[in-house]
């Protein structure tokens, strides 16, 4: 819990796959972090169930099992198109446009506060990324936004 943050290139907890290839995994070794997986989550299962663990501490493990079920579904998905990285590339695009989309919406209707401390993050890596789509050419003719100048 808390990984999600150390996980190199990773954008809302979905890490770049590598350009220089794939770690090959054989059955074998996939079957074995697939139980540690397991007892991981049977572990927690019984912490909470003797009640060592709050149930709101589990909000960042719901969201990592969430973003490995859908990595899983996209990888399974990819595993059939000749293009494997670019079907990846395009599915941590599309996550990323459906966690912006979320969370405008959230912010404009108030279920999240203003006040929080992420959102200056969250404007830094924006920009950033606005930035970066400028430099390369994927704007696609969208006009600019301007920034807000900070008034300090």
């Amino acid at each position: 819990m808390g990984q999600r943050e150390s996980l190199p290139h990773s954008v809302a907890g979905i890490s770049r796959p590598p350009r220089d290839g794939f770690t090959h995994m054989d059955a074998h070794a996939l079957h074995e972090q697939v139980e540690s997986i397991r007892a991981r989550l049977y572990s927690i299962e019984s912490e909470l169930d003797q009640g060592r663990l709050p149930p709101e501490a589990l909000e960042d493990f719901k969201a990592a099992v969430d973003d490995i079920r859908l990595r899983m579904w996209n990888i399974m998905a990819a595993s059939k198109e000749r293009d494997f990285h670019g079907a990846l590339e395009r599915f941590r695009i599309r996550r990323a446009v459906d966690i912006t989309r979320a969370i405008t919406e959230d912010l404009r209707s108030g279920e999240v506060g203003a006040h929080l401390a992420e959102l200056s993050q969250l404007e830094e890596s924006t920009a950033a990324l606005r930035d970066a789509m400028e430099a390369v050419g994927a704007l696609r003719g969208l006009p600019l936004i301007p920034r807000s100048k900070d008034p300090k």
